[in-house]
């Protein structure tokens, strides 16, 4: 669908496809979710109690963003245009030669490099999740946007034979051509302390990265957006913060330390 909008849309008279832009041409065919404003961390948690106790029958995840913006991984919202792929392998494969005398253990295959590259900075095609709802939140308020733009939450569900979920970590990391969601291993401290989940936004070469809420035609996928207020951001991270959960209770390192004891302690 997605390609035969842009296909009907380069024949348009003066359209110049800018991939900068995709997303904004694309809101026509996002699928409808439910969406949930909150003002306070008691009206997240209700939310949370209405979906009742795990199962094990569906896996929940959650991304929190400090800004409303599409479920795209890093490498699609930078300049890099109709070379994003080209850009990423570069950038991949440098990372990967430069990187190896810093590391403590080497990875066993390209989806845990892509995984250390996405946790060190480096702009791929894997979109952070967790499977923890108050991390998330604290992800979307602890960090206050230069936008005029909501806070957000995503929740994404699915039953967990759902052919999303994968535990294979050996496929070709830029030719599979499927959306997956896969949880690491512990080769990353904080990526286990803060119950990391991936998903893995295959490129398909249209100049873009397929986007999780493209999936939603598969009817077992639930996608609800939770959002917050800008102007409500900062009492719920003190709220939080007051109930123990800042960023040291989710990265449990001394970097995070630091900064958590820096800010208790700031006037």
């Amino acid at each position: 669908m997605v390609a035969l909008f842009i296909r009907k849309a380069r024949q348009m008279p003066g359209f110049y496809f800018d991939n900068l832009k995709y997303e904004q041409y694309l809101k026509i065919y996002m699928a409808k979710f439910e969406e949930t404003e909150i003002n306070s961390l008691s009206e997240f948690i209700k939310l949370i109690e209405r979906r009742g106790r795990p199962d094990g029958k569906r896996m929940i995840l959650y991304r929190g963003q400090n800004v409303d913006k599409a479920l795209i991984p890093g490498i699609a919202r930078h300049l890099y245009r109709k070379s994003r792929e080209v850009n990423e392998i570069r950038m991949f494969n440098e990372f990967k030669r430069s990187s190896l005398p810093h590391l403590q253990s080497n990875p066993k295959n390209d989806l845990e490099w892509l995984t250390i590259a996405q946790h060190y900075g480096i702009p791929t095609r894997l979109l952070d999740w967790t499977d923890n709802p108050l991390a998330a939140l604290y992800f979307a308020v602890s960090k206050e946007s230069m936008e005029e733009s909501n806070a957000v939450v995503w929740v994404f569900s699915a039953s967990m034979d759902n052919k999303i979920f994968t535990e294979d970590q050996n496929f070709d990391v830029f030719k599979e051509k499927e959306l997956k969601i896969f949880k690491p291993s512990t080769i990353i401290d904080r990526v286990g302390s803060q119950s990391g989940w991936f998903s893995y936004h295959p490129y398909h070469s249209q100049g873009y990265y397929q986007r999780i809420d493209q999936e939603y035609s598969d009817k077992d996928i639930r996608l609800h957006k939770i959002l917050i207020k800008k102007e409500k951001s900062d009492n719920i991270k003190h709220t939080l913060e007051a109930c123990g959960i800042n960023k040291y209770s989710i990265f449990r390192d001394l970097d995070s330390l630091g900064q958590y004891i820096f800010l208790k302690n700031k006037s």
